[in-house]
């Protein structure tokens, strides 16, 4: 389909309500970044097969499709959806990071669930600090209950999301605040910035931050 915008801001409301499915973060940067005239249209777009099952994907696009517009969240149109104002916290996604998610999973040997990659993106971004050095740190144990996926299906799309290009995750060294050790804590940053942005610096300098906050509330 043709492309209707350049970003999106995914709303924090969006990104954990799981009432809306697993597929709720492609269901919505889809239909606002591609023009489509049906539910099932979008679903093969996104690389699914058509299905005539009644809990299949169409019928999960667009069940999802009609949550989001009765919730306020999009506005349909003649080909495709509109986003409506979001007066709340959010996570960017480009259309240049959503069609390289697209590509990655249509080129891929294995099984790619890119929903998960979108769900894990999107909260990413909502958390990723704004000032430099931009980055964000947690427990995939969190981030799963956050999201309502696995652990596991969290690990595997930090990295799918690295080796499409997108993001770059590693544990950090267990470190302690308030008389209290952290262990398993994954911090992540963006792969791509501005000319001047080298990941392997921004890395460096958000576990230097981490260390430094940690030494003062020891």
């Amino acid at each position: 389909g043709e492309v209707v915008i350049n970003y999106l801001r995914v709303p924090s409301s969006v990104i954990t309500n799981q009432e809306l499915g697993e597929k709720r973060i492609l269901v919505y940067a889809s239909s606002m970044f591609l023009s489509w005239t049906s539910a099932e249209e979008l679903a093969q777009q996104c690389g699914f097969f058509p299905d005539r099952h009644n809990r299949g994907t169409g019928k999960q696009f667009s069940d999802c499709l009609t949550q989001l517009q009765n919730l306020g969240y999009i506005r349909r149109g003649n080909f495709g959806a509109y986003q409506r104002k979001v007066n709340e916290g959010f996570g960017i996604i480009t259309f240049d990071e959503f069609a390289k998610i697209l590509e990655y999973r249509a080129n891929a040997s294995g099984r790619i669930n890119h929903a998960h990659m979108f769900l894990l993106l999107s909260h990413v971004r909502q958390f990723m600090h704004k000032q430099r050095p931009r980055y964000y740190s947690n427990l995939f144990k969190r981030i799963s209950t956050e999201l309502g996926i696995s652990q596991r299906a969290v690990s595997i799309a930090a990295k799918n999301l690295e080796t499409s290009g997108i993001l770059h995750c590693e544990e950090l060294p267990r470190y302690k605040t308030n008389n209290q050790w952290h262990t398993n804590v994954h911090i992540f940053v963006d792969l791509k910035g501005s000319n001047d942005y080298d990941w392997h610096i921004e890395m460096e300098a958000g576990i230097n931050q981490i260390r430094r906050t940690s030494k003062r509330e020891n």
